[in-house]
This record gives structure tokens, sequence and C-alpha cells, in this order.
């Protein structure tokens, strides 16, 4: 039976990236501004949830190049998302 569990623990674990990320925007930075200071021009997404999904919109149309999504879940997304490949750990050799 399903008790909510999951949802606290995802939110436990995404709350303080999402703080900082709204904290930037607030500031007037984004996250393609972070990356570039860091000298990362290009990316994979982990995660094509939510937050993924998130990322994506955020910086598709800046210069950070995104190469792929890696999801547990890439079985669900045989043809991509939004003309990326979604590949699974397994594929880059994690488990």
């Amino acid at each position: 039976m399903y008790n909510g569990v999951y949802d606290v623990e995802q939110f436990a674990y995404i709350k303080e990236p999402l703080m900082k990320w709204l904290s930037l925007k607030i500031a007037g930075k984004s996250l393609s501004d972070i990356l570039k200071e860091k000298n990362i021009n290009e990316i994979a997404i982990y995660g094509i949830h939510e937050i993924g999904k998130l990322v994506y919109q955020d910086l598709n149309c800046s210069e950070i190049k995104i190469n792929c999504f890696i999801d547990k879940r890439a079985g669900e997304y045989p043809n991509g998302y939004k003309d990326l490949p979604v590949i699974s750990l397994s594929e880059l050799g994690q488990s």
C-alpha cells in the first residue's frame, strides 16, 4: 500500500537544490550562468520527471548543450524526449 513515504524522501532529496536554484533566479542569475562560470558547456540531465523537465526548460535556450537525459525508467522513452536520448545508468556502465 502506498503511504506517501516516497514523496517525503524525494522532497528531502531535492529541497536543497531547488532552494539554491530559486535563490539564483531571485538574484537574477540562471543555472546557465553558474555552469558557464564553472566552464561547463555540456551536460546530461539526471532524472526526466518534474525537476529534470524544469532543468531542460531552463537550459534549453541557453548556450549549454544538453546531451541526454539519464533515468532509471529510460525504457518508458524509447524515442527519447524533446529530441534527446534517454539512457539508463546501465548504459553508462553504472548500476
